[in-house]
């Protein structure tokens, strides 16, 4: 009679730990989001057609590097909590867009936001459609 319980315990004890480990399984996922190389692409079109000079160019180019380095800094910075890190990170951006808007002519800048406007209500386009 005991060993019967005592099996019994076992079975029920060996299904509960099985169905857990079960329920906890993560299925692989299938990313839908943008992707690395949409990305670049997403930035060369807001920057298409601006008709930029080689300097101006580079000037972006080490903008957006120092920005990446700038950023890469603050979410692997532990010493501070993650709304100080978005209120930096948002001071980050605005001085980003800042001295692009110095690097860019009048002209170029408006175009640029224009860009990025377009682009901006492309995906939302898209996030639409898969929904």
């Amino acid at each position: 009679m005991q060993t019967t319980r005592m099996k019994s315990l076992f079975i029920i004890s060996f299904l509960l730990v099985t169905s857990i480990l079960i329920a906890q399984e993560i299925p692989s996922r299938v990313n839908d989001g943008v992707s690395l190389s949409q990305q670049k692409e997403v930035k060369r079109d807001a920057l298409a057609g601006l008709n930029l000079s080689r300097e101006q160019l580079k000037e972006l180019q080490a903008l957006n590097k120092d920005a990446k380095q700038q950023q890469k800094n603050l979410t692997s910075d532990s010493n501070i909590n993650a709304k100080q890190r978005r209120e930096k990170l948002q001071i980050l951006k605005k001085q980003q867009a800042d001295k692009r808007k110095a690097v860019l002519t009048a002209e170029q800048y408006t175009k640029y936001e224009q860009n990025l406007k377009e682009i901006k209500e492309q995906g939302k386009n898209v996030s639409r459609q898969k929904v």
